[in-house]
C-alpha cells in the first residue's frame, strides 16, 4: 500500500498541477483573507471537478479539497455544519447567486469580509452545463480585480475590503435557547 499498489491504478485521481501553483500564490496573501469559490452548486457541499483533459475518466467528487492547501479561511458549505444557527451563509449565497443580485452579493461580501474570490472552471454540476462567464462578470461587478490566473483558475481580490481575524467578536457571550430540531 505504501508503494501506491493498494487500489487499482485506474482509480487514482491525477490532480492538475495548477492547484499547487495556486496554493503557492495564496501563501503570498494575508492569512486573514477570506476566500469564496465560484461556481457554487450543491446545497450539501458535495463537489465535482472534471479533469478529463489530463486523462480519460479523471476528476474528483467529494466534500472538497481546497482548504487543505491554504492558510486562509475558506467559506464553503462543508464548513458551516448545516445547523439552524450556522448555515445562513449558504442560504444567503444561494439566494444571491440564483437572483444574480450584485446588491445582495455586496452585502454578503461586507458581512463575511470576503477578500478573495476564486473562479474554478473545472468545477461542474453533473446535472447541467454552467456558464462560467456569469461568475467572472458578477465578480467584476462587485469591484474585484483579477490578481492571478493560470489555465482554468482565476483569483480576484478586493483589497479595499478591511479584513481582520474576526468575523464576529462579541464583548460577552450569553447563552441562548434555540430549537436544534429540524
Amino acid at each position: 500500500s505504501f508503494q501506491g499498489q493498494y487500489l487499482n491504478p485506474q482509480l487514482k485521481v491525477v490532480f492538475p498541477s495548477v492547484y499547487k501553483e495556486m496554493y503557492t500564490y495564496l501563501k503570498t496573501r494575508s492569512k486573514y483573507d477570506r476566500i469564496l469559490q465560484l461556481p457554487q452548486y450543491q446545497y450539501v457541499g458535495w463537489e465535482f471537478y472534471d479533469w478529463t483533459f489530463l486523462r480519460p475518466g479523471n476528476g474528483y467528487s467529494g466534500i472538497g479539497f481546497y482548504p487543505f492547501g491554504m492558510d486562509q479561511q475558506f467559506l464553503q458549505r462543508d464548513s458551516d455544519r448545516w445547523g439552524d444557527a450556522s448555515d445562513y451563509f449558504g442560504h444567503e449565497l444561494k439566494y444571491a447567486l440564483d437572483n444574480e443580485s450584485v446588491s445582495i452579493m455586496t452585502q454578503l461580501i461586507e458581512k463575511y469580509k470576503i477578500s478573495l474570490i476564486i473562479v474554478d472552471e473545472t468545477k461542474i454540476d453533473p446535472q447541467s452545463k454552467h456558464d462560467y462567464t456569469k461568475d467572472h462578470v458578477i465578480v467584476k461587478k462587485l469591484g474585484y480585480k483579477q490578481v492571478w490566473k493560470k489555465e482554468f483558475i482565476t483569483i480576484y481580490a478586493n483589497d479595499n475590503l478591511e479584513t481582520d481575524k474576526r468575523i464576529y467578536d462579541p464583548d460577552s457571550i450569553s447563552k441562548i435557547n434555540i430549537d436544534v430540531q429540524r
